[in-house]
């Protein structure tokens, strides 16, 4: 094993993982600092569970190992659907839970869109680029992408 390769993946390892609590210090920040509640935080973790969902649709597709049957870029892209399908579901009811247990006051996602926009867009911004990172340098980058499959990519999160 080439000593040079350990030290890249685990310094790649080390950044990402060192983005990824800057990028979750942001809410603590705001809580401490700017009178975040209790929705923003959860509103922002629910969009983080968004954002691995579109990150694993990326792995997903970009699997090098064809070990479907049904294969090939099709097979990656049905498997997509499926997944976009499942887990949409699954963060759109979890999102009308937490709405209606944390904000039965407002009225639906327009209103807690423009609440997202305004004032937590710059830590859905660090936490869409710590998740990018570490998709880049982890998955791309390390040569995750070819040694894993896409049914084991489809339960990661």
């Amino acid at each position: 094993m080439n000593p040079y390769e350990t030290d890249s993946k685990t310094h790649s390892l080390r950044s990402s993982g060192v983005l990824l609590i800057a990028a979750n210090v942001i809410p603590l920040i705001g809580t401490f600092f700017f009178d975040w509640n209790v929705l923003d935080i959860v509103l922002v973790y629910w969009c983080e569970t968004i954002i691995v969902g579109i990150y694993t649709i990326l792995r997903i597709n970009l699997v090098q190992k064809d070990s479907l049957k049904f294969g090939g870029v099709g097979g990656k892209i049905f498997i997509s659907c499926l997944f976009l399908l499942h887990y949409g579901v699954f963060c759109f009811g979890n999102g009308v839970l937490l709405m209606n247990t944390l904000a039965p006051e407002m009225n639906g996602a327009q209103e807690a869109f423009l609440m997202l926009t305004a004032s937590l867009k710059w830590t859905l911004l660090a936490l869409i680029m710590s998740h990018g990172y570490s998709f880049y340098h982890n998955y791309l980058g390390s040569g995750e992408n070819t040694r894993t499959k896409v049914a084991e990519e489809m339960f990661i999160p």
